[in-house]
């Protein structure tokens, strides 16, 4: 929805993906750290597997979240660095550990999407449809507690009814942004 309304936005999920990529460092230690095991024979990552491996395990995913989290930042201060060289104004940062592994230092303005738990596993067994319902909660609970992130966060959106209601509370979140900074707001389209 921010895409759409001409933000510019970095998902840290797929730097993640890209810098996990065979040929690339990251995907080099976590070899290194974890086995050939959880890459397959074209030495492409093999999600299923690392995450069976780190979800139950605190110091192996620690060791991933070490490997990972610092070649995710180095390639979205890249992106960050080409936004401020062409004159960007605002743009948006979706990573879901922002808390988390304490990047969200490095922001002037935090913004939370929140959802009931039991909303979050319905879009997770929509959206990966491979993984079980225990591994689904394991990814849930390996997060800070939502209210927790709700309460450190300067806007909130609740992403818990219809699409016609998120994109109002996405448009009143926007108009709060940019209150916030100081900035002048247009309306729903950035562009």
């Amino acid at each position: 929805m921010l895409k759409r309304r001409g933000y510019p936005v970095v998902d840290a999920d797929q730097i993640s993906r890209d810098v996990l990529m065979p040929g690339e460092p990251a995907l080099a230690a976590l070899i290194e750290r974890f086995g050939h095991a959880i890459v397959d024979e074209h030495g492409r990552l093999r999600r299923r597997e690392l995450g069976k491996t780190v979800f139950g395990d605190d110091g192996a995913r620690r060791d991933l979240n070490g490997i990972v989290h610092p070649a995710v930042a180095r390639r979205s201060a890249e992106v960050f660095a080409s936004w401020i060289s062409s004159g960007e104004t605002l743009g948006f940062y979706d990573a879901a550990l922002l808390f988390e592994t304490g990047s969200y230092r490095q922001f002037p303005m935090v913004l939370v999407v929140a959802a009931p738990v039991d909303l979050q596993m319905m879009r997770i067994a929509s959206r990966d449809l491979d993984l079980s319902e225990e591994d689904a909660r394991a990814r849930i609970a390996a997060q800070m507690p939502l209210e927790d992130k709700v309460q450190r966060a300067d806007v909130v959106i609740y992403n818990d009814a219809d699409l016609p209601t998120l994109e109002r509370r996405v448009d009143q979140a926007l108009a709060r942004i940019h209150e916030l900074l100081g900035l002048n707001y247009t309306g729903a389209s950035h562009g």
